[in-house]
């Protein structure tokens, strides 16, 4: 496959002159209308309860501020946030909305291009990027003020531009390849510098002849990337995109670890703690006082909202702290740690759509998605599948499971990476790729 790529001329390219634009708007326009009147609506109540938004006062009034010296997350979702909300705000709700249905309909053109870029042929490729578009999950997560639709967006340009490249040699498309894989750094901290890193270093094994083009093309996207990183680490000592690390990695030891195993190993001496209080606590919980900066985004410990705000400066030495208990625990109990990683792994299989956040719009066209599930997505629709689901997304809820939907009622925010949706746009486009 790697000779194919690298030669170019074995798969057949996508010419922008045969791309059926007009169609995919219209297939992608009246589905959007039958969902609306099926009841389906844009989800923001997000913006006030996640913790991966700053106070939304603060990206209002100081927004650049807010953005230097927010810790916990890559800024470039918070910064897409900052712009709607100089608008009225009368304007707040459509312009999301807009900008969602945009970067919806890009990413369904991406889909058809990055299949036809792999030599699926025309009709294949349509009925791919139909398929996944007008699907409940696509719609109802297009809905939802959240970086799922933009993350899989922003995947799907990065390989079809660097697909591209590879094929043409034009730097427009290195350019397109690298600028989307740096948006994903900027955007979530799943994606370390070192996503961009190795898709520089596989490209310039692929196309050798043009590693002065290669390295042009890359330098601002990795420049932006390690700036981030450097700033982080001049100002909070932290060399990543997001300081909450250890208290992520502790989110998942907790759910695993047998009740009382983590308190028993901090009284005896084994783990000094914190690992055996909950990650993601308030700042009473750890008895810490953090010192005041007169950054207002690092000084707030509790936000509008009334949920702790993890920028706080205080949960960088947080988690921290929790970082060194996680690997002290994963030293003596490295089988719980891998049956977290399994857990995360089976997670993963569940549908999207069964996760307790968009449950208001599943609702609406619920027959419509079991349908889909089983007749598209091949799900089982058994009462074993049903049993495992809610089993997974159990262990992710410390609170209690709706009995009508079987999701998350509890106030606790679980995040969703759009993990599931990534694997599937990947491996169809792969499949059909390989049956030419």
């Amino acid at each position: 496959m790697l000779e194919r790529v690298r030669r170019g001329d074995a798969l057949q390219s996508a010419r922008f002159g045969g791309w059926p634009i007009g169609r995919l708007l219209a297939v992608f326009v009246t589905s959007r209308v039958v969902y609306y009147a099926a009841g389906v609506r844009f989800d923001r109540s997000s913006l006030n309860w996640y913790f991966q938004f700053a106070d939304p006062r603060l990206l209002r009034d100081e927004p650049l501020r807010t953005l230097w010296w927010f810790h916990g997350q890559p800024p470039a979702f918070n910064a897409y946030v900052a712009a709607v909300l100089q608008l009225p705000q009368r304007l707040w709700t459509p312009a999301f909305h807009g900008s969602f249905l945009v970067c919806g309909f890009a990413l369904m053109v991406g889909i058809y291009a990055l299949a036809r870029e792999l030599g699926v042929t025309h009709r294949p490729a349509f009925i791919i990027a139909v398929v996944i578009s007008v699907s409940p999950t696509f719609v109802i997560y297009e809905n939802w003020l959240f970086y799922p639709v933009p993350v899989a967006t922003l995947l799907v340009y990065t390989f079809f531009g660097l697909t591209r490249y590879l094929h043409h040699g034009r730097p427009l498309w290195g350019a397109v390849g690298f600028g989307a894989a740096a948006l994903l750094v900027l955007t979530r901290a799943t994606y370390h510098v070192l996503w961009i890193a190795v898709l520089f270093v596989v490209v310039m094994m692929l196309k050798p002849q043009t590693r002065r083009r290669t390295m042009a093309v890359a330098a601002l996207p990795l420049a932006l990337c390690l700036g981030l990183y450097a700033k982080n680490f001049a100002l909070f000592d932290s060399f990543s995109s997001s300081s909450w690390m250890g208290m992520n990695l502790a989110e998942m030891i907790q759910l695993e670890a047998p009740p009382g195993e983590l308190a028993q190993l901090v009284a005896s001496g084994d783990l000094e703690g914190p690992l055996d209080k909950r990650a993601f606590s308030s700042l009473d919980v750890y008895e810490s006082r953090p010192e005041t900066t007169g950054v207002a985004v690092l000084d707030q410990a509790v936000k509008p909202s009334g949920l702790p705000n993890y920028n706080n400066k205080a949960y960088i030495n947080i988690s921290t702290r929790y970082l060194h208990d996680d690997l002290r625990y994963i030293k003596l109990r490295p089988g719980t740690y891998s049956r977290a990683i399994g857990r995360g792994f089976a997670l993963s299989a569940v549908p999207a759509t069964n996760q307790w956040f968009v449950q208001e719009n599943v609702a609406p066209v619920k027959l419509l998605d079991e349908a889909f599930s089983r007749t598209v997505l091949l799900a089982p629709a058994g009462h074993e599948y049903r049993t495992l689901s809610r089993f997974l997304v159990r262990s992710t809820c410390p609170g209690p499971l709706s009995p009508s939907t079987g999701s998350c009622s509890s106030g606790y925010r679980y995040r969703f990476d759009g993990f599931a949706m990534h694997a599937k746009i990947s491996s169809t486009m792969r499949w059909f790729s390989s049956q030419d």
